[in-house]
């Protein structure tokens, strides 16, 4: 039992950095409080955005028009990140003919491209994978991994869920709006 301690403390390191982590990535206002945050609902516009994946692409949410995206936050060294990854992964391959497209993007400004593709070799994803972008991150409010938004093809946020999901609740959400 006294061996597994300092792998608790490790751990209970990691969770409280990455906590401060966040908190010190929450704009703050001239005043020092938080600034204000427009949360995004269901049934509204989604934000377009454009960005480079870091293959050097770019992906675009106007050139998807007509087909359903799904907008995956994570981070390369996020543990929890690969079950949804692979999940979405499996959702690409088998929604590809229908038109749905999924874009992951990087939450922790800063994080090396090199840990990003690690992720993505590691998952084997076929979707790209965007580098932290202050833009999109702060327009769909993307302040803890796993968060997803679903955008249907008509440019409308279908979904937004807050933890993980896996196959099967993506392939509903997917099946109800396509």
């Amino acid at each position: 039992m006294k061996a597994s301690t300092p792998y608790i403390i490790i751990g209970a390191a990691v969770v409280i950095a990455f906590g401060i982590y966040v908190i010190s990535q929450t704009p703050k206002t001239s005043a020092g409080g938080s600034a204000s945050t427009t949360f995004l609902a269901v049934g509204e516009q989604a934000p377009d955005f454009s960005v480079q994946t870091i293959d050097g692409k770019q992906f675009s949410l106007a050139n998807h028009k007509g087909k359903p995206i799904i907008l995956f936050a994570m981070f390369g060294g996020c543990g929890e990140c690969i079950p949804v990854g692979q999940a979405l992964n499996q959702i690409q391959k088998d929604y590809a003919a229908k038109g749905v497209s999924v874009v992951a993007i990087d939450i922790l400004n800063g994080e090396p491209v090199s840990t990003l593709q690690q992720y993505r070799d590691y998952i084997k994803a076929d979707f790209p994978l965007v580098s932290y972008d202050q833009s999109v991150v702060q327009a769909y409010n993307l302040t803890a991994p796993e968060i997803t938004y679903i955008i249907d093809k008509n440019g409308n946020i279908a979904d937004i869920n807050q933890g993980a999901l896996n196959y099967q609740q993506y392939k509903d959400e997917l099946d109800e709006i396509i």
